[in-house]
């Protein structure tokens, strides 16, 4: 199990020009993301976002505070299926609810002695980068400070964006009941 620190922002060409210039190219992905929850989207209301990722899958659980992301992130379907019981479910027991098709350029830039994962994403409804950091241990440390002294001393321009959730912007377009549940996290 892994904690994810990130904040989202709007790709702008002056951002994607530096991104691609400055930081190291790890890889091209193509993700098919297929988001999964009960009919009453008990896991969205919960913000637990279960999704089958290119075959296999994963669930997120998401926490929001201001404009950073943290979330715990599962791929064990034993573990998954552990997670679930909290709602008296299984993953056989969700059903698909919104699709989320990216093309993702992978990049990352080592700051301090700490490695900084940058992804541009490319989906049906927009773009956006988000800026992310993987934890593996308990360390804390204000990683909404850390984020936003690499994107200034990278000369990034965009802002942080609020609203730059892939899977809610999907859902708008797909699924205005599952939309409606997502939107107020």
């Amino acid at each position: 199990m892994q904690r994810e620190i990130e904040k989202k922002y709007e790709l702008t060409e002056h951002d994607y020009d530096i991104i691609t210039s400055k930081c190291k190219f790890v890889s091209d992905e193509e993700l098919k993301d297929y988001y999964l929850d009960t009919d009453t989207f008990v896991l969205g209301k919960h913000s637990y976002f279960l999704r089958l990722r290119n075959g296999k899958y994963e669930l997120k659980i998401l926490t929001v505070e201001w404009e950073v992301h943290s979330s715990i992130e599962i791929d064990d379907e034993d573990e998954i299926n552990e997670k679930l019981k909290e709602f008296d479910i299984t993953i056989d027991d969700a059903t698909g609810v919104t699709f989320v098709h990216t093309k993702r350029g992978k990049y990352t830039y080592d700051f301090n002695g700490i490695q900084f994962n940058i992804d541009i994403d490319r989906y049906q409804y927009d773009a956006r980068y988000e800026i992310e950091v993987i934890i593996t241990d308990d360390s804390e440390f204000d990683w909404e400070e850390k984020i936003e002294s690499l994107r200034k001393i990278l000369w990034l321009n965009a802002e942080s964006w609020v609203k730059s959730y892939k899977l809610e912007t999907c859902a708008m377009y797909q699924n205005i009941g599952y939309y409606e549940v997502i939107s107020n996290y």
